[in-house]
């Protein structure tokens, strides 16, 4: 009653991706009818999770939270997450978001990050195979036959209007524009782009998270979107083929001025990236974060 809240509903608002925890800012962008070009504060803003993963489900009109999707391969699998009876600490915990691309037939579709792994026809009863093979014991639910899409760039532009008008408002834009860049550029085949549910930090939008690597960008419009699409695509870095959160994925951000953060990095480890490639001043804080990236690393076992 009133304001208090059970430990089950506080702990599936934790586990909802990164919906309910956003970092301050300066900018207050919800006064903005248009998104900001620029804002140093956009370094570090990205919540801490080691792997993503992003749902199929072929529209764009999700409910405010996922959790409401009623009957969704979406909201059952946060419930499951969320399950005291799993034991996923709250560092394992990935973020889960829908996406606009359809299923490919009967079943469910999801992609997980960093490991450029697909499941394809899941079944709400395969839930639980993914959360202990492949989240707790971080290995690929070989049962499920995933198949690779290493070697491809995802795109996702966040037009989640249910969550925040600010999204609702941009993100098709960006949306539109991203589809029309990889036509133009005849890259269809590497660069997929869909729209997104919420991904963290919407008070940026428009809000772009590329995998595999899981870059963030911020304050992204169809002003400036070109550029950051051409930085992308042209450094082959971008195209990973390997699964593993390595010294590799220290590589400097593309378009390092809408950047935000990565998967996989903490605040100030995302800050001292960002100063290892003069997007920010140094700190004394910061020297060590870097080094400390590669100790953390995420590996899957195949």
């Amino acid at each position: 009653m009133g304001n208090t809240s059970s430990s089950a509903e506080v702990t599936t608002k934790e586990n909802e991706g990164v919906e309910d925890i956003e970092e301050s800012n300066t900018c207050d962008s919800s006064s903005c009818s248009t998104p900001c070009e620029f804002n140093p504060n956009l370094v570090g803003t990205v919540k801490i999770f080691k792997r993503a993963i992003m749902v199929c489900s072929g529209k764009q009109d999700w409910a405010s939270k996922l959790k409401r999707e009623d009957g969704s391969f979406s909201q059952k699998l946060l419930e499951a997450l969320s399950d005291p009876s799993f034991g996923i600490e709250e560092s394992e915990m990935p973020l889960v978001a829908a996406t606009s691309e359809p299923c490919s037939g009967v079943g469910t579709d999801i992609y997980i990050f960093p490991d450029q792994l697909k499941y394809t026809g899941l079944q709400e009863k395969d839930i639980p195979t993914i959360i202990n093979e492949h989240i707790i014991n971080n290995r690929p639910a070989s049962s499920l036959s995933p198949s690779s899409v290493s070697g491809s760039v995802y795109m996702y532009v966040c037009t989640h209007a249910a969550k925040d008008k600010r999204c609702g408002r941009i993100g098709p834009q960006v949306l539109s524009k991203l589809q029309q860049l990889v036509e133009t550029h005849n890259v269809q085949d590497k660069v997929h782009v869909y729209a997104s549910s919420h991904v963290g930090g919407h008070k940026y939008a428009g809000v772009v998270v590329a995998f595999p690597r899981g870059d963030y960008y911020g304050y992204v419009s169809g002003r400036n979107i070109s550029t950051l699409f051409e930085e992308y695509i042209n450094n082959p870095d971008n195209f990973a083929t390997t699964s593993t959160l390595s010294p590799e994925h220290l590589q400097a951000p593309s378009s390092s001025t809408l950047w935000r953060g990565r998967m996989g990095m903490g605040k100030e480890q995302q800050k001292a990236l960002a100063q290892a490639v003069g997007t920010i001043g140094s700190s004394p804080a910061l020297s060590e974060s870097l080094s400390s990236l590669s100790s953390s690393s995420a590996t899957i076992s195949n």
